[in-house]
């Protein structure tokens, strides 16, 4: 059975992906302690490599290195929106830990952090992404740890106001206690805790705060018991702790335990402020008289109802200020809205608790924000700065909300075409967008105690074209800098709620304190993050309708409790959740679980969000892509190897030649056949003969994922209006894996991504082929699709070539085309029966597309398949020059048609375009910069001209494979 649908009406840490943290060698103890009590458990599996390749000294991998204290993001703006180390709050960083069960010696802990790191730096344990440690950790989830903090307080602390102990974030079963006495029980890591009455118990002078963590497993065991289920998704998903620490398809199990957000201790007096909600309602604007053209008339376009007419520029945003807040006693306070907003004052006259008050207000000429590529040329996304002060009817200042926020209107077309067909296409101020983006899963497996690398993420998916990223729902609902950074680039923000691949308990189930656990959370999240202008739509679950359908959970199961679990699954997702976020952030799109169909349903193509994984999961063609498309793709994915330095970093080296039997490789790689299906899809599209040289074999592995993916991306954006969404899967990782990413943990980027900034450009050349019916016959057609996803129209200059693989040009043709904005328009078509060029497997074809001489992009197909291409050296050459500051630009030529063409360098730092193809004519300059940010253990420096040029390596498809194939002959022979 299907789901209850859900009623369409309804108001809608630096991720230490290098931590090559050198830890200081554990004496003493608590050492000791640890490792005696792991002995037994965990065997710790050592695989010493001499094999690596290359030897340049910031290559080399050795101890984990110390750990880099990065500041945690909240310290320099929580989540409550004070300033840290402001008046009343003192944050609580320095705390000790041990086992529960072992009387150790304590260590030391710089909170937010985790147990695992912890015992990293202490060297208690191996650090686990290095080779093969990651087996050895195992016992450290299945202990009961304790934290503890000892806070000195005043006289004057404790009698000046409201003492608190504020927790942003437990991981997960924590039980507080002040000087010896319990005061919370935790059972979410995704809600802050707050000890309001901590001032019953904390006392002038040295006060201990303990935190006693319990291991997830036996708690998780004995709620199964009570259930008496044996649940869909394992016993993890009566956990409210992010799925993937339970280890996914590209992440290891590594469930980590402890203060992961910041710890505080507050006193407020007389009142504070609890929250503001800044709300657009409604924008109106003056229109001209059709017939004198005078503006006479006023239009309204209010936030619930979305807006679907033309763009245009409003005259006045109509908006409530909501201002929840508590006193102490009751007395006349003064509440104030500024900043660039219109200034707005009123008294309010408040009572002994909580109370909330609106205030309209109206502001003049407001300006709309928009995603980057919808933006005029040079122009940033619009972000209002904007302050809330509570003061005294003196004036005395009390409490202050300092946020960005911007103006904008976002709805989800899902209206229904026929009986089984539905749109899936945003609005953003009333134009479509076509969502180019990608999954974003956390920055790493100890997400806890280092701030995410936003900036250098974040930056990345702009530089790469995307508009869109979808915090998927087996993670965690990431920090305020996240968002803060999307609404500063103008990229939307698809935010799922943490639940993926797993039914839900509730009160059908025995468990109703589930649901009122993540009522809290859904609440408590939604109000933190409405106010950002990202925020383009909150999905229920990630693939929990389509698990029920078709992965067999229902298989042996009563019918009794088939229908609990579906029960309480309508429930909390087509129910309580919606009508949740509807009272917290009602102008926000909600959807129930994406996708709404699994790809074996063939509604899946035509209404919803699809995830497509028949490639990956079914070793259907990469073609099957270009013809599957649905109104919306959410999810489809191919995997490859990542960076050789990458991997050299934590395995100690990579070796010479490639063995997939390599016991880094196989602990790297979580997918049971992941190894198997890049093989042999490697061997469909590139032949039989492969090199055994290990990085020729990982430069395949990725030109095959980019070449796939590209291939797709474009497709989906030329079926543009029934396709209107094209997020891969996935845009980062979690640790060193081989897996789906277009970055990897390191922060490199894989030739896909390369391929996917170019196929996702806002205007792009896309080249295609089909079938059309001429005279009863299938005939085989070339075209040239020009796509434009910007708010402007644009003029262009387009060619495209057929040139052999020696290089000869056969056929030509070229034109002139004005683009309309937010459409998709075929240039050129050639039927193969009618262009002699197109009747040879040794051609392919080349476009390019300028504007005012300015090139906007290219794109390349051969004719025929990869493995039947006819090899020729491509006779490329190159020469380095060096710009000012010494960074090197690598000139490129070829002779003949060059696929794949990728540059290597043993220095940290990212060429500004790699795995290209390359005609004859064409010079590429490739400039090689520093990264986008730095990470802890990266030794970024300005290479050496002589050691640049004599370690540069170049590949390409044509040379790669040639080799090979030559071997494969002679054997044939």
């Amino acid at each position: 059975m299907r789901f209850c649908p859900l009623n369409r009406t309804l108001p809608r840490a630096v991720a230490a992906s290098r931590i090559a943290l050198r830890a200081k060698r554990g004496t003493g103890l608590f050492c000791a302690l640890l490792l005696a009590c792991s002995a037994g458990k965990a065997q710790h599996h050592h695989h010493d490599s001499h094999e690596g390749h290359e030897h340049h000294d910031h290559q080399q991998h050795h101890e984990p290195a110390e750990p880099v204290q990065e500041t945690p993001a909240h310290v320099h703006g929580m989540h409550h929106g004070h300033e840290a180390g402001a008046d009343g709050y003192r944050m609580l960083h320095h705390w000790s830990f041990r086992p529960a069960d072992a009387e150790a010696a304590w260590g030391h802990s710089e909170v937010p952090n985790n147990v695992h790191l912890d015992l990293v730096r202490l060297g208690a344990i191996p650090h686990p992404w290095i080779k093969t440690n990651i087996d050895s950790v195992q016992w450290v989830h299945q202990r009961d740890w304790i934290y503890t903090h000892e806070l000195e307080l005043t006289e004057a602390d404790l009698n000046s106001g409201h003492p608190e102990l504020v927790f942003e974030g437990l991981d997960t079963y924590a039980e507080v206690l002040i000087n010896g006495k319990p005061m919370l029980q935790a059972d979410n890591a995704f809600r802050n805790w707050r000890i309001e009455n901590a001032g019953d118990m904390l006392r002038p002078g040295k006060n201990q705060i303990e935190v006693h963590f319990k291991a997830p497993n036996r708690i998780e065991t004995r709620i199964q018991e009570r259930t008496r289920i044996n649940w869909p998704g394992g016993d993890r998903v009566l956990t409210r702790k992010p799925a993937y620490h339970d280890g996914w398809d590209w992440a290891p199990k590594l469930r980590t335990m402890g203060i992961w957000r910041n710890a505080y201790f507050h006193n407020w007096n007389t009142a504070r402020l609890l929250d503001v909600a800044l709300r657009l309602d409604s924008l109106s604007l003056h229109e001209p008289d059709p017939r004198s053209g005078v503006s006479a008339s006023r239009r309204m376009v209010r936030s619930a109802e979305g807006w679907t007419g033309p763009p245009f520029d409003p005259d006045t945003a109509w908006m409530t200020l909501a201002v929840e807040f508590e006193a102490d006693t009751e007395q006349d306070l003064l509440l104030q809205l500024g900043d660039e907003f219109p200034e707005l004052e009123w008294t309010v006259r408040s009572k002994n608790g909580r109370q909330r008050v609106e205030r309209t207000l109206a502001v003049p000429a407001p300006k709309l924000w928009w995603t980057w590529d919808l933006l005029h040329a040079s122009q940033d996304p619009h972000l209002y700065r904007a302050a809330v002060l509570l003061q005294t009817a003196e004036g005395d200042l009390l409490d202050q909300r300092r946020f960005h926020t911007g103006l904008r209107i976002i709805d989800l077309d899902t209206s229904r075409q026929g009986p089984d067909t539905a749109r899936f296409a945003f609005r953003l101020n009333g134009v479509e967008l076509f969502a180019r983006g990608a999954n974003w899963v956390p920055t790493s497996t100890f997400l806890y105690g280092y701030l995410p690398d936003y900036a250098r993420l974040l930056n990345d998916a702009r530089t790469s074209n995307l508009n869109m990223l979808r915090v998927w729902g087996g993670g965690v609902y990431e920090w305020d800098a996240f968002y803060e950074t999307c609404d500063r680039l103008g990229i939307l923000v698809w935010q799922d709620a943490m639940f993926a691949c797993g039914m839900v308990p509730g009160e059908n189930t025995r468990y109703p304190q589930f649901t009122q656990n993540v009522e809290r959370e859904i609440r408590e999240q939604a109000r933190r993050l409405r106010r950002h202008p990202s925020l383009a739509l909150w999905c229920g679950n990630n693939e929990i309708a389509e698990g029920w359908e078709r992965w067999g959970w229902q298989n042996g199961r009563s019918k009794k409790e088939r229908e609990r679990l579906e029960a309480d699954y309508a429930f909390l997702f087509e129910q309580g959740i919606p009508e949740w976020i509807a009272e917290e952030d009602p102008y926000t799109p909600y959807w129930p679980s994406s996708p709404e169909y699994g790809r074996a349903d063939p509604r899946a193509y035509t209404t919803g969000d699809a995830h497509d994984w028949w490639v990956w999961h079914d070793g259907r063609p990469f073609k099957s892509l270009e013809y599957r498309l649905p109104r919306f793709m959410s999810e489809f994915g191919f995997q490859a190897y990542p960076d050789l330095r990458t991997i050299a970093a934590w395995r100690g080296g990579y070796p010479a030649l490639f063995d997939s039997t390599d016991a880094f490789l196989k602990t790297h790689q979580k997918h049971p056949r992941g190894a198997t299906q890049i093989h042999r899809f490697l061997q469909r599209e590139l032949g039989e003969a492969l090199p055994d040289s290990f990085a020729q074999y990982v430069y395949l592995s990725q030109w095959l994922q980019g070449e796939g993916m590209a291939r797709a991306v474009a497709a989906q954006r030329r079926n543009r209006p029934w396709t209107m969404g094209s997020l891969y899967w996935q845009f980062n990782d979690v640790w060193p894996a081989v897996s789906w990413s277009g970055i990897d943990v390191d922060g490199r980027w894989k030739a896909m991504q390369y391929r996917l900034q170019r196929a996702y450009a806002a205007i792009a050349p896309s080249l295609w082929v089909d079938s059309v019916v001429v005279d009863g016959q299938a005939q085989e057609r070339w075209g040239l699709a020009l796509i434009n996803d910007t708010r402007l129209p644009e003029n262009v200059v387009w060619t495209v070539k057929a040139l052999t693989a020696s290089g000869e040009n056969l056929y030509e043709a070229a034109g002139y085309s004005p683009l309309k904005p937010g459409r998709v328009d075929t240039v050129w078509k050639a039927e193969t029966q009618k262009l002699e060029a197109l009747q040879r497997d040794d051609v392919l074809l080349h476009t390019e597309v300028r504007r005012m001489g300015e090139a906007l992009g290219q794109d390349t197909r051969m004719l025929c398949s990869p493995c039947n291409w006819p090899l020729a050296e491509s006779g490329l050459t190159y020469r380095i020059e060096h710009e000012a500051g010494g960074w090197p630009v690598v000139l490129v030529r070829v002779e003949h048609p060059a696929i794949g063409v990728w540059l290597h360098s043993p220095y940290e730092g990212r060429f500004s375009e790699n795995g290209f193809d390359l005609m004859p004519g064409r010079e590429m300059r490739v400039e090689f910069k520093a990264p986008f940010g730095r990470k802890p253990g990266w030794n970024v420096e300005v290479p050496d001209p002589k050691r640049f040029a004599e370690s540069l390596r170049i590949f390409t498809l044509g040379d790669v494979l040639e080799g090979p194939r030559s071997r494969a002959m002679l054997d044939d022979e």
